[in-house]
């Protein structure tokens, strides 16, 4: 089914509301013909370096939502200890979406039980909102106060007891949504998207994680601690009423254990919710999601941490005291990680087309973490609890070992035990063998008249990681090459990295004063196992050359800009070249400079890594000096922030062969940096503390210029931005902990930080053409936008285009909420449905056109002809010129149940019906005329004809006459029959004189020719590849 196609679906919609005739539209094509299934034409983030490859695989249109099966592949480099997706190192499959959550202190519905002992501790952000919304929230003795009176007064689990003040952030990720959300300090959810959407999380709808019991392991124990109930359900809701659901039932959900080694001292809680359902703006259920529980997981990371700490003496005669100090400086490297408990697509049901896609995974050889031989840090972190054990517990250490690997002992229901063989505490490769990854083998899409299959071809073995060859379907066949994957380490644990986990060769040392330059980048290594071909269906190609990134200024640790020239790890696009044949050769290279003249590196390094941070010294509740020197192997600074890249490019330049070159600068660091907090109780700002960060201004276009072979600037493009209101929500990352248990004088340190989730929006782009004579003709685009609600929707209020002539030509817009009060827009509103139903069209301040959209709730009809129920929908267009009443120019009569028009017409008496098969998904008679009196033959003939077209295999010959019959009970009608080859598009158009025009597509989908009903030739395509 073309996307041309998917779109018709929708403007049969629209397009009737504004009195347009409907029509199919002149190019049809499938939509991998239309994007990569020739050659490349990769689109570029340029502003980062990465280029943006996808495949794509399938395409659902139900109910007006769109939904695409598709692999992308990460350019930016591989990263040695991240283990591969199912789908291999560096791909991802996209099909439908998640919500991924990253946990800021405690998770945001963290309840602690502490037995008997201490009531309830309500210790998530969700319920301690209310002392940050507060005018004074950021004032020094509010932060100390909140700091100070955390431990309770005797460190238990106590209503105070270190209680979150810091919003978790969820990133999303589904349906061609993305962005970010978190609970703002008014206990309402805030979106920080490019798209208007509105969270909904009802805190009573949770569940036990996985239903385990307890938490951990307590034998013996009478009221045993049990694990918190947590977030079961999410739900987005965008700007045009559709309503995506998220979890919703633990196989829906993926949950974690943070630490690896200790599991029963740590919560299980829910890290990702996976789309479950999708409901269209009518309310009804269009997608369903269905997900499989794999084995467990687990995330390693390496490390070596060497801290010391001194406290002054505070005793004097009076009062008794002392100071302590302490050192720690091991010499091996240890594993930290999380126990993961996955989940995996199992199926997706287009409840509308009765299409069903299915996923079939299966267990992978090239799998992680397999023995201590090649984990050496699993192994040492392993011995020193046994050892610790053995020492503190005699013969009953392995109780305490059963504490450490409760759920990874059990099944997954939490009771069962499940050990297999041998002594099960006897070495950590039993527990290693637990662990197991999947690989997708294919994915199968089934239907009405649809069977279609896709598999993929991997390299899955021992001694290399998870490599995806090949992609075949539908007789189409996408090959990958790589840079040297099998010289890739097969360790997950793999000490041979750079800063940012790129791989480098040799180990790094782990001596402070040597590791820093032991992580720098190897220039080689680095671009092990990265993509460098993809070869198409029709033998086309497009090759890709990297290199590493550069910069001219970084970001010290105080959030400022400096002059700091050098090279750094990950990759960047250097040139991709797209082949179609010897003499349509694309090859376009990438210069990361200021100018093309220039030399010096547009980079700005805005995440610099820092393994040591000596004498940071905080005062202690009496005033006395605490100082304290730390040394980590992984960077103490946070190298995460919301962009996601630790490099940003101003400016960067494009060149195509033959054709000049244009140069793109970027919003960047430069106008819009990091602020370190908004309010400390520290006295020595620290690289620990999160920052107030405005990465969301950055890396958007602001200058576009196209310049000739010759140097010459012909035209460029100038683009500014702005936010309607700054709209922030507010957290608090604090400490406090006694260092010398002697003497109970705490450290409290903590900073106040602010995030951001205001749309930074296009507000003006400006057009210069430059001629030949020095002629400048500028040209003026406008946009101007409203808040609406508190939660981030940010709505288009006008638009305006000024030519090079000066004359001016604007849009305003009247939207369902503007007239919110008033049935039915208050309902509209409700269900968030922002429709225009009003726009007003000037020219030089004259007005020149009106046009009004009026909604009702109006019945809806069945297959039958029977009405059902009712439903808002526009029900009236209306439309003037200047400042002459409006005049009504459509009608809408009759809608069926799943919004699409069945009767219209014009103020000229003019009637439009339509009726629809497929399942109700395509239209397959329209007809224009008087208005008839009573349809009952018609749907009498149209269910005969609906019946016909639902056969396997299809019957054309009944189907013709069947149509024969219909246009011969019309004479006095004009009637227009379609039929659709079910995901490829319109296979017939048939009108009343007698012309059938037939379309015909090859194996790859794509159209090649039109006949009419005698074989004729109407039009026809070819597609060739030449060899080369």
């Amino acid at each position: 089914m073309s996307k041309k196609l998917f779109i018709y679906g929708i403007l049969l919609f629209y397009k009737s509301i504004f009195g347009q005739t409907i029509e199919l539209p002149k190019s049809i094509q499938s939509p991998n013909a239309a994007s990569l299934g020739k050659y490349g034409d990769i689109p570029m983030d340029l502003s980062t370096g990465r280029a943006n490859v996808n495949i794509p695989i399938y395409s659902l249109n139900e109910g007006g939502i769109a939904l695409d099966v598709s692999l992308s592949y990460d350019t930016g480099g591989v990263r040695v200890n991240d283990v591969s997706g199912w789908v291999g190192q560096n791909w991802a499959l996209n099909a439908g979406g998640l919500i991924t959550r990253t946990v800021r202190g405690a998770s945001n519905d963290e309840l602690i039980f502490n037995l008997n002992e201490y009531p309830e501790s309500q210790r998530g952000y969700y319920y301690q909102t209310h002392k940050l919304n507060t005018d004074s929230w950021n004032s020094y003795d509010h932060l100390r106060s909140l700091a100070a009176n955390a431990s309770g007064g005797n460190g238990g689990y106590t209503d105070n007891y270190m209680h979150d003040l810091e919003p978790d952030i969820f990133t999303f990720n589904f349906m061609g949504y993305s962005g970010k959300f978190f609970l703002g300090e008014d206990k309402t959810w805030k979106v920080r998207s490019d798209y208007n959407l509105k969270v909904m999380i009802d805190m009573n709808d949770n569940l036990i994680p996985m239903n385990f019991p307890t938490l951990g392991y307590q034998p013996g124990n009478p009221a045993p601690l049990r694990l918190p109930k947590a977030i079961a359900k999410i739900i987005i809701i965008d700007d045009k009423g559709n309503k995506f659901i998220f979890g919703g039932n633990m196989d829906n959900i993926e949950f974690s254990n943070g630490d690896f080694f200790r599991q029963s001292s740590t919560l299980i809680i829910p890290n990702s919710w996976y789309l479950s359902e999708v409901y269209n703006n009518l309310n009804q259920k269009v997608y369903s999601f269905e997900y499989e529980r794999g084995n467990y997981q687990a995330s390693f990371y390496n490390y070596n941490v060497h801290s010391d700490y001194r406290k002054s003496s505070d005793g004097n005669f009076w009062t008794p005291g002392g100071g302590c100090s302490y050192t720690y400086t091991p010499t091996a490297l240890y594993a930290g990680g999380k126990l993961i408990i996955p989940t995996y697509l199992k199926t997706i049901n287009g409840l509308k087309s009765n299409t069903k896609i299915t996923f079939n995974s299966g267990e992978r050889i090239s799998s992680a973490y397999t023995d201590t031989v090649t984990e050496i840090p699993i192994w040492n972190i392993y011995s020193k609890w046994v050892g610790y054990f053995r020492n503190s517990f005699g013969t009953e250490f392995t109780d305490e070992i059963q504490k450490n690997y409760y759920y990874l002992t059990r099944k997954q229901d939490g009771i069962t035990y499940n050990y297999e063989g041998g002594d099960p505490y006897g070495h950590i490769n039993n527990f290693l063998k637990k662990l197991k990854w999947r690989k997708l083998n294919s994915i199968v899409m089934t239907g009405p008249n649809v069977s279609r299959s896709a598999s993929f071809n991997y390299t899955d073995t021992t001694n290399q990681r998870l490599t995806l060859n090949s992609l075949s379907y539908d007789q189409k066949k996408y090959s990958f090459e790589y840079n040297n994957m099998e010289l890739l380490p097969m360790s997950y644990l793999s000490a041979a990295i750079d800063h940012f986990g790129y791989f480098r060769g040799e180990s790094f040392d782990m001596n402070p004063s040597a590791h820093y330059a032991s992580r720098e980048i190897n220039t080689n290594t680095i671009q092990y196992g990265s993509l460098t071909k993809i070869t198409y269906p029709l033998g086309g190609y497009t090759k890709f050359e990297y290199e590493p990134h550069t910069y001219s200024k970084s970001v010290d640790g105080n959030s400022n800009l400096i002059n700091d020239q050098g090279v750094t790890s990950g990759l960047r696009i250097k040139k991709i070249t797209d082949f179609s044949d010897s003499i349509n050769k694309i090859e376009k290279e990438y210069l990361y400079k200021t100018d093309i003249g220039f030399q010096i590196p547009s980079g700005i390094l805005v995440q610099r890594p820092q393994y040591y941070y000596p004498n940071w010294t905080i005062k202690t509740t009496s005033g006395v000096t605490f100082q304290k020197n730390i040394f980590s192997i992984n960077s103490i600074i946070p190298l995460g922030n919301f962009s996601g890249s630790q490099i940003e490019y101003p400016t960067v330049i494009e060149k195509i062969m033959g054709n000049g070159y244009t140069k793109y600068s970027y919003t960047n660091y430069q106008d819009y940096p990091n602020s370190q907090y908004s309010g400390t109780i520290s006295p020595q700002h620290s690289a620990f503390d999160p920052k107030t960060e405005f990465s969301y201004k950055r890396s958007k276009l602001k200058l576009k210029q196209y310049y000739s072979e010759s140097n010459t600037l012909l035209k460029e493009e100038e683009y500014n931005y702005g936010e309607t209101n700054p709209q922030k929500v507010r957290g608090y990352s604090y400490e406090n902990y006694v260092p010398c248990s002697q003497v109970m004088d705490g450290v409290l340190t903590g900073n106040a930080y602010e995030i951001y989730y205001s749309d930074f929006n296009l507000l003006t782009k400006k057009t210069r053409i430059y001629g030949t004579s020095g002629q400048v003709y500028q040209t003026v685009e406008s946009n101007d936008f409203v808040n609406y609600g508190t939660f981030g929707d940010n709505i288009l209020k006008s638009k305006s285009f000024i030519d090079s002539n000066g004359k001016r030509i604007s849009e305003n817009y009247t939207y369902s909420f503007n007239r919110n009060g008033t049935e039915p827009y208050t309902s509209l509103t409700d269900k968030r449905i922002f429709a225009i139903v009003e726009k007003s069209k000037y020219i030089n301040q004259e007005l020149l056109t009106s046009v009004k959209t009026d909604y009702a709730l109006v019945p809806t009809f069945n297959a039958n002809g029977v009405a059902v129920s009712a439903q808002i929908f526009p029900q009236k267009t209306s439309e003037a010129k200047g400042n002459n009443s409006l005049e009504t120019t459509l009608v809408v009569d009759k809608y069926d149940i799943d919004g699409h028009i069945l009767k219209a017409h014009n103020n000229t008496g003019n009637y439009i019906y339509y009726y629809y098969g497929y399942n109700n998904l395509y239209p397959i008679l329209k007809i224009e005329g008087v208005e008839i009196a009573d349809e009952s033959s018609i749907l009498s003939n149209i269910n005969t004809l609906k019946a016909l077209l639902a056969t396997d295999p299809v019957d054309y010959t009944q189907i013709k006459q069947q149509q024969s019959n219909i246009i011969n009970s019309l004479p006095s009608h004009m009637c227009t029959l379609y039929t659709f080859k079910p995901s490829y598009g319109v296979s017939s158009i048939r009108y009343s004189s007698g012309i059938i025009e037939y379309y015909n597509y090859d194996s790859l989908g794509r159209l090649i020719n039109v006949k009419d009903q005698n074989g004729k030739l109407l039009k026809s395509k070819t597609y060739e590849i030449k060899s080369q």
